[in-house]
């Protein structure tokens, strides 16, 4: 059976009682990392639709939201809603993605960005795949929330290609055992930018010596919002980060990331 992100958009959105509640005891076989930075206008919707995503899986799961420092409401929405919260002071995509793994209890650690939202499918296969032992860590291509223009849909095209071919996951939907994670000793908290392509090369590297997979799943495209390609601020940022690579060390090269009011 199938289930559609477009069908979120009808339920309640009050939080979804009896999710994400266990007591302390309870032992979680993931954990869903959701870095967030100023998220208030979408945080809602991410976390609704993550508990949806829990619901129809057999296997206990939890959420965590890492508060970046953020200036909004985010850490109360998100509270509200029944998840948990951390607080990551130093506004850094990396640190608040470890620091989000440091208080995960799940054997298996997703990482979701706070404009993502997945289907249920897609934490399913990934489930699967690291119960085998076989798989250390993955990710999915990706879908816009919205029809963009040629450019725009060539740039995810590619993408999409590069990272199957080239075994590297996104950031928007990034799994991985917490074993093989503690094992590439987390993300890289030198870089500002380009973590997950970092993170993805370290994992695959540490996967290949102990005999487990990188996997790219196509089948089912994670949905993702289209403001990554709004700005041109953006595009041209990520031109520089690939002709420059030692420029994710410096927060001025990876700035628009880092400002969203």
């Amino acid at each position: 059976m199938k289930f559609s992100a477009l069908s979120l958009q009808d339920k309640k959105t009050g939080p979804v009682k009896g999710v994400d509640m266990a007591p302390p005891d309870s032992a979680n076989t993931y954990s869903i990392i959701v870095p967030a930075y100023n998220e208030e206008a979408v945080i809602t919707q991410t976390i609704l639709n993550l508990q949806y995503c829990l619901e129809q899986i057999k296997e206990r799961g939890e959420i965590i939201v890492v508060d970046n420092n953020s200036s909004d409401n985010t850490s109360e929405i998100a509270r509200g809603l029944g998840v948990k919260v951390v607080f990551e002071h130093r506004n850094q995509i990396a640190r608040a993605r470890n620091a989000g793994a440091k208080q995960a209890k799940g054997d298996f650690l997703f990482f979701v960005d706070a404009d993502t939202t997945p289907v249920p499918e897609n934490f399913l296969f990934a489930i699967s795949q690291m119960k085998t032992g076989k798989v250390c860590a993955g990710g999915s291509t990706v879908r816009l929330d919205k029809e963009m223009g040629f450019f725009v849909r060539s740039l995810v095209s590619i993408s999409n290609r590069t990272q199957e071919s080239k075994s590297i996951a996104l950031g928007t939907f990034f799994y991985c055992t917490k074993y093989a994670f503690e094992g590439v000793g987390g993300f890289n908290e030198k870089h500002y930018s380009a973590e997950d392509v970092l993170f993805s090369r370290a994992c695959r590297d540490w996967g290949a010596q102990c005999q487990q997979e990188f996997y790219i799943n196509n089948e089912y495209p994670v949905m993702t919002s289209a403001r990554k390609f709004e700005h041109p601020g953006r595009i041209a940022l990520q031109l520089v980060i690939s002709l420059i690579p030692f420029s994710t060390r410096f927060k001025i090269f990876s700035g628009y990331w880092y400002k969203r009011h």
